[in-house]
């Protein structure tokens, strides 16, 4: 549960801001020259940010920063697609095999969820402590307790066959409430292993679904010189 948690912690925050533009004709590092090994089109406004780990399309990234090695300082209505490569040490790391298939690695995933949500609603806490690497909710930060709303599920994005599954995020902070809607996504392209993280426009989740869709048919991975 490692990784996945701190994925839950790096990414807290809430979505409010308006719906997005359509696609237009940008493409970024679209000549593989930079760091990124990652090309696709994203909406006009937009911007991309890579670091150590993974390139994400930004609707507004005036607050975000790179520290460490890691993209940071999500803020208040963040809205973005992410995707970085799932490495076989990556994947011994998380899961110790790399013969999980995307279906599987998915599932897990939504096992890891559905299994804190329980944990959380149960008022088990030795279970969610284990669950979350959490000692106390009273000394620690606030907790983002996910809950399942689309388990996983295969999609068919131009060439791609995506598993994706789609979470509404609670936070624990003051109280238990709604924080924000989240989904990941595993595929496979060129033989490389991608995850796909989604901090999704709640404002308007179906025309967002629509730039999702665009910015995944348009990806490319590039060979490493």
């Amino acid at each position: 549960m490692g990784k996945w948690y701190k994925v839950l912690q790096v990414f807290l925050s809430v979505f409010a801001l308006s719906a997005c533009g359509a696609l237009g004709p940008r493409t970024f590092n679209a000549d593989a020259s930079e760091a990124s090994p990652f090309s696709f089109e994203y909406p006009p406004g937009w911007e991309v940010l890579y670091d150590n780990e993974s390139t994400w399309a930004f609707q507004n990234a005036e607050d975000i920063e790179i520290k460490d090695g890691t993209l940071r300082g999500f803020f208040l209505g963040t809205v973005g697609v992410g995707v970085g490569i799932l490495t076989p040490e990556m994947l011994i790391e998380e899961y110790g095999t790399i013969e999980n298939t995307p279906a599987e690695i998915m599932d897990l995933k939504y096992q890891e969820s559905v299994a804190m949500w329980q944990a959380y609603q149960s008022g088990d806490q030795e279970e969610f402590n284990e669950q979350t690497g959490m000692i106390s909710l009273t000394e620690q930060p606030p907790v983002l307790v996910p809950d399942v709303y689309e388990g996983p599920t295969t999609v068919q994005i131009c060439d791609k066959e995506v598993i994706v599954m789609k979470v509404q995020d609670y936070s624990t902070f003051v109280q238990f409430a709604p924080y924000r809607k989240r989904w990941s996504g595993v595929t496979v392209i060129d033989d490389q292993v991608i995850q796909i993280g989604v901090l999704a426009d709640r404002a308007d989740e179906d025309q967002f679904e629509e730039i999702f869709e665009a910015i995944i048919c348009s990806l490319e991975v590039h060979e490493s010189e």
